[in-house]
């Protein structure tokens, strides 16, 4: 699989925990501990996308990449 395409994976993966976290967070009030598992599943999510993203040469700590993506000057090669 492509750099690509797991950070793609990785992206949509967090994107499906974390609407299923702030429905359940709707459903429930804002109550953090009703929705634990939507959160330990979005947390997941969060670090298989960081991973996928070092293993693609981008380091997501530096604030430099930041200041890429903001300015539109983002690209993978």
């Amino acid at each position: 699989m492509t750099h690509e395409v797991n950070i793609v994976a990785c992206a949509l993966q967090l994107a499906h925990e974390n609407y299923g976290y702030l429905r359940c967070m709707a459903e429930f009030d804002d109550d953090p501990a009703a929705c634990g598992e939507w959160n330990d599943a979005r947390e997941t999510a969060i670090e298989r996308l960081c991973q996928a993203l070092v293993s693609a040469g981008i380091d997501v700590r530096d604030p430099a990449t930041w200041d890429r993506v903001r300015s539109g000057q983002w690209v993978i090669s």
